[in-house]
């Protein structure tokens, strides 16, 4: 897997489409990221669209690879990752969805880094 991808201003999500379940994608994504010192979450004013873009196509691509026993849970953490961002950092006014769905769902992908990945996502989530 190559490191990154291009993103398109029109169409942030189009790398998706070539993409499929792959453990050994979903971790070297993961391990680039903690590499690089990025941070799951961006920093960034919520009205650029450049940070949504950009989150939408990460978001898109870890959900499009993540294997079977966390695409469930990416799906949860992506709904809420690009509402927090899209609201500024603070509590979207109408949450798309609730707080204990969203931390069994970081709880669970948390564990599977680790556990599977070798991959401590503690750096990149705090």
């Amino acid at each position: 897997m190559q490191t990154g991808s291009k993103i398109s201003k029109t169409r942030p999500d189009s790398a998706v489409t070539k993409l499929h379940p792959s453990r050994k994608d979903y971790c070297g994504m993961l391990e680039q990221t903690v590499a690089a010192g990025k941070a799951l979450l961006p920093h960034g004013a919520a009205s650029d669209p450049a940070v949504i873009d950009s989150l939408s196509a990460f978001i898109g691509e870890l959900q499009k690879v993540a294997p079977a026993e966390v695409a469930a849970d990416w799906q949860v953490l992506g709904k809420a990752m690009l509402a927090l961002v899209k609201a500024g950092g603070k509590a979207p006014k109408t949450p798309v969805v609730d707080g204990a769905t969203v931390n069994a769902a970081a709880t669970s992908v948390a564990a599977d880094a680790k556990q599977i990945c070798r991959i401590d996502l503690s750096s990149v989530t705090g």
